[in-house]
């Protein structure tokens, strides 16, 4: 599913884009648009339309007065959308979402709503407010889910390494006192005495 955010100052919609390629919606202020942006300012009656393509969604800005923005870049041709990224129309902005659910649970409508023809898609009140970086932040989930559990998986493993490096310590520490005390005595082992040598006749 397709979804389009609009957000206007304090307000924020939501509009399902068809998935039918060749079907074109329209954005402007006029009320036949099915993205209608009525009172919004900056925006031409008829400001924009978006493509259903093979591909994607591809925008086109249809001579409006202000234009259609990407950060300080104007959109001049046809392009095609891309997920995450503002496209500005005057004082509305507009957020292509290719990852929505199949069901969206609408919020309280606001107080203000942009009219719509009947038989027109509508617009609906848009879920809490998504960021670029959220299912960024779901995968980190996942993945120190995924970490915790192999933590725990591993345990005995850990144990085992432990003990290992004990012992490893251990001999160490046996290896060095024995080299010291055969430079002090001329024994290799404590405790053991060397061999003395035989006398002569």
């Amino acid at each position: 599913m397709a979804l389009i955010y609009i957000r206007n100052q304090d307000q924020q919609y939501v509009f399902e884009l068809p998935a039918v390629v060749g079907t074109e919606v329209y954005v402007g202020t006029e009320a036949t648009c099915p993205i209608n942006l009525a009172g919004v300012g900056g925006v031409s009656p008829v400001h924009a339309r978006i493509v259903c393509q093979p591909e994607g969604y591809v925008i086109e800005d249809l001579q409006s007065q202000y234009g259609t923005r990407v950060g300080e870049r104007s959109v001049v041709q046809p392009e095609y959308m891309m997920p995450g990224v503002e496209y500005v129309l005057g004082q509305a902005v507009l957020v292509l979402d290719l990852s929505a659910p199949q069901a969206v649970s609408p919020e309280p409508v606001p107080q203000q709503q942009p009219r719509q023809e009947a038989g027109k898609p509508k617009l609906r009140a848009a879920m809490p407010k998504r960021t670029v970086g959220g299912a960024a932040a779901v995968k980190g989930s996942v993945l120190m889910t995924a970490t915790a559990t192999s933590h725990k998986r591993s345990g005995g493993g850990s144990a085992l390494t432990a003990i290992c490096v004990l012992v490893l310590l251990a001999i160490a520490f046996y290896t060095g006192l024995a080299l010291h005390h055969w430079e002090r005595t001329g024994n290799f082992l404590p405790g053991i005495v060397a061999d003395s040598e035989p006398e002569e006749e």
